[in-house]
């Protein structure tokens, strides 16, 4: 969700990989929803109420974000 100036914050415009995405969980785009069908939230499982989700092409985040 861009800022009231309608600007990104600083590590989302400058990260060179794209590697993240401000999401308004109030109000996703269609590609947002499509990144949180696919995102996990660590330690979820213990009540912690996370906001940030990941991504991994390269294992299964799913066993790491039970324990």
């Amino acid at each position: 969700m861009p800022s009231a100036q309608g600007k990104e914050p600083a590590c989302v415009e400058i990260c060179p990989a794209k590697a993240l995405t401000l999401v308004d969980f109030d109000a996703p785009t269609e590609k947002q929803k499509a990144l949180l069908a696919k995102a996990v939230s660590l330690k979820a499982g213990v009540n912690t109420k996370p906001k940030v989700r990941y991504i991994c092409s390269n294992m299964d985040f799913r066993e790491v974000a039970l324990k």
